[in-house]
């Protein structure tokens, strides 16, 4: 199974580098320079927050927001790690549950006719690692709904039609 795996994760990543050069390539042959350094700065931040994203030890966390676009979703999702970031292997089940949950909740929600996307951040700080869910798109729900995660201390931030802005707090151990 494990070679399974892996050989699924290699195909993944050289189907996304294959999608980047193919838009670099087409913006060279339409001579949209300014374009092709954007794809770039893109493409190696999503990687540096990739790389990130390992130093906080929770495996099922990781496999899961990185593996997260390999499936059809109807919310794109977008990564950031701020500051430096430090292990929450203590919160892993917490924190996979929290990341699942309100994706699965927005991914059911949105609706068919407009683009979705949410972005993941989290924010370390010398003690807390504070993490926000920045949904752009439509959902068909209201603000009381989110309180079905309160196991996970998510705070509602902002809600309108339009946007939605959640965060919660994880500690140093």
């Amino acid at each position: 199974m494990v070679e399974k795996d892996v050989i699924n994760a290699l195909r993944h990543a050289r189907h996304d580098w294959l999608n980047i050069i193919q838009l670099i390539k087409a913006n060279v042959e339409l001579k949209r320079y300014d374009r092709i350094e954007d794809i770039i700065e893109k493409a190696a931040q999503q990687a540096f927050c990739e790389s990130r994203l390992s130093s906080l030890y929770v495996t099922k966390v990781e496999y899961y927001l990185l593996t997260y676009h390999w499936n059809q979703h109807p919310v794109q999702l977008e990564l950031e790690v701020i500051g430096e970031p430090f292990s929450l292997k203590h919160e892993e089940d917490r924190l996979f549950r929290l990341c699942q949950s309100v994706l699965e909740k927005l991914n059911d929600t949105c609706t068919e006719d407009a683009e979705h996307n949410v972005l993941i951040s989290f924010l370390f700080k010398e003690k807390t690692c504070h993490i926000t869910f920045d949904f752009h798109g439509v959902v068909k729900m209201n603000e009381d709904e989110w309180e079905t995660l309160e196991p996970f201390n998510l705070q509602v931030e902002e809600f309108h039609e339009h946007e939605c802005l959640l965060s919660a707090s994880f500690w140093k151990k």
